[in-house]
């Protein structure tokens, strides 16, 4: 699986474990573990045509932005919070290999 950690600026602190193509985000004292194994190639509609979200979260924000699958490979942009200091790496981070 491949990520790419898109950075928002924020108080907030977002954590995520990465288990084979499975995705755990802690946010906020809250968990909740999100299950790609079963997406086939092509892009998978996080929100419907009225801007509801189609991806089903007990967490406040959902933090899967985008993902696809690509030649069976997964690829997945995911909300990650930074401070108004944070490094260039986490402000322009690059895609990188999981799972």
């Amino acid at each position: 699986m491949k990520i790419l950690f898109v950075p928002q600026v924020a108080d907030a602190s977002i954590e995520y474990e990465f288990e084979d193509e499975k995705v755990t985000v802690y946010l906020d004292g809250e968990s909740d573990t999100f299950d790609f194994m079963g997406l086939p190639d092509g892009k998978l509609e996080i929100e419907d045509e009225e801007g509801n979200l189609l991806i089903e979260t007990s967490l406040p924000v959902n933090p899967i932005l985008e993902a696809w699958r690509e030649g069976g490979v997964l690829h997945v942009k995911l909300l990650n919070y930074i401070g108004m200091d944070a490094n260039e790496k986490d402000r322009f981070p690059d895609w990188q290999e999981v799972g």
